[in-house]
């Protein structure tokens, strides 16, 4: 295990990052988009997103999962089976910001952000974004760049799929499906994805 004066790090990925346009304000019982309305990223592209942007390789442990919330439990299993060890450095690609509502409000696909960072798990948050699709809520992000709220206070820089490029290899990947989120047609995609990590 490495030396943990450098955090590790966590590629947290939701599938709809990949689907065109951004589908929003759903709830995780809703069902799925359609599939003539939607475009879903091509293979090849996302394994060189994944590969050379986010330098994942093949042997790097993970999880796939449906709806995003299940993060909380996947990330604490993990830590209390010590394959991982917080504060991470937080890598999250998606299409939403995933702080919906207040910090107050209890754990859901679109909140879960806020729980991570209650229960000290963040050191670091990157914010992968698709092209144009930048959204942050203001009222907890400081004019120097930090997610504030409580007595939290964690560093956040933004980027985009196409600009993104991580300094170092993730230590462990999540994956959501988002099934409200992404068509069927999405469904080759992850399993794609699913590819590029060991679970």
């Amino acid at each position: 295990m490495r030396n943990h004066t450098v955090h590790m790090t966590i590629l947290d990925i939701d599938l709809d990052v990949f689907v065109s346009p951004a589908v929003h304000c759903r709830n995780d019982t809703d069902p799925r988009p359609s599939d003539t309305d939607f475009t879903v990223d091509h293979e090849s592209s996302v394994s060189t997103f994944l590969v050379q942007q986010c330098l994942v390789k093949r042997d790097v442990p993970g999880v796939a999962f449906e709806h995003h919330v299940e993060v909380l439990d996947k990330i604490s299993e993990a830590i209390q089976k010590q394959q991982l060890v917080p504060p991470f450095y937080w890598v999250h690609v998606d299409a939403h910001d995933d702080f919906w509502g207040h910090y107050s409000k209890p754990p859901n696909s679109g909140n879960y952000l806020y729980h991570c960072i209650k229960r000290n798990w963040i050191e670091k948050l990157v914010m992968v974004f698709p092209i144009g699709g930048f959204s942050f809520p203001d009222y907890v992000l400081s004019p120097d760049s930090k997610i504030e709220f409580e007595q939290h206070s964690v560093p956040v820089t933004f980027s985009d799929v196409e600009s993104y490029q991580a300094i170092r290899p993730p230590d462990f990947v999540v994956l959501a499906r988002s099934p409200a989120f992404t068509p069927p047609k999405a469904d080759t995609l992850f399993n794609s994805i699913r590819e590029h990590f060991k679970s």
